[in-house]
């Protein structure tokens, strides 16, 4: 079961799109009676050429006959997108998982060229 919502709106020429989703597994990975939900909240900021991304997950699993689970994951991520089709952006994971932090550094650099006849 997966409930979801956002909503993008402007203001003084920032987009600001929050977001909010949860998801609920029964059974999870096979195992009776076991339960998992995940909590997202989420907030994207566009400016002009310029993004901005901020995240929280939360991870609770609900164990039969052992101790529960609750894990949380971070990250932001920013990038700009050139006018000729070029993006580039960087991002930070922090997670922690079963009482262990691991944190991740990424970059992305991307090309996109509209082959659409004119």
């Amino acid at each position: 079961m997966v409930f979801s919502g956002g909503y993008s709106l402007d203001v003084q020429g920032v987009t600001v799109t929050p977001l909010v989703e949860y998801a609920h597994f029964f059974d999870a990975d096979g195992v009776n009676d076991q339960e998992r939900g995940f909590l997202t909240t989420a907030v994207q900021l566009e400016w002009r050429n310029w993004n901005l991304a901020l995240s929280r997950t939360s991870r609770d699993t609900d164990r039969p006959n052992a101790d529960d689970i609750n894990d949380a994951l971070y990250q932001v991520s920013a990038g700009y997108s050139f006018h000729f089709g070029v993006s580039a952006g960087v991002g930070w994971k922090i997670a922690e998982e079963e009482g262990e932090e691991s944190q991740t550094i990424g970059f992305l650099l991307t090309y996109a060229r509209d082959f659409s006849a004119p």
